[in-house]
């Protein structure tokens, strides 16, 4: 196995593209990055599933957290069970209140409606 099999076999196994041009430019700082970016996934779960359990836990809460570690969001997410990434789900809806746009159904309720039909 030549150098150039060696890289790319090591950035596959890390998850980054063994692709030539990333190769022939500096194929060592790109393996060593990804390297750093694993380092991190510990940490990113844990202070993750920290903030997801606490009570009254918000959208903003885990956003404020998980900007943090952006760049290794698929790594830790696979990490995260199913129930957890349910709530981040779950989370972000919540976070966004509900737009009224042509089409919607909207509910009217005037206590004074009855009265007016009443007087006719």
């Amino acid at each position: 196995m030549n150098n150039t099999q060696a890289l790319e076999a090591a950035a596959i196994i890390l998850g980054t593209e063994p692709t030539p041009c990333a190769m022939v430019e500096d194929p060592p700082s790109a393996i060593a990055y990804r390297a750093e970016q694993l380092e991190m996934l510990p940490q990113a779960v844990s202070d993750i599933r920290r903030v997801l359990a606490q009570p009254g836990c918000t959208w903003q809460d885990y956003w404020a957290v998980a900007q943090e570690y952006e760049v290794i969001k698929a790594d830790y997410w696979a990490e995260l069970t199913t129930g957890e990434t349910e709530l981040i789900a779950a989370l972000e809806i919540a976070s966004h209140p509900p737009v009224i746009q042509v089409g919607s159904i909207v509910a009217y309720a005037d206590p004074y409606d009855d009265l007016e039909l009443r007087r006719e």
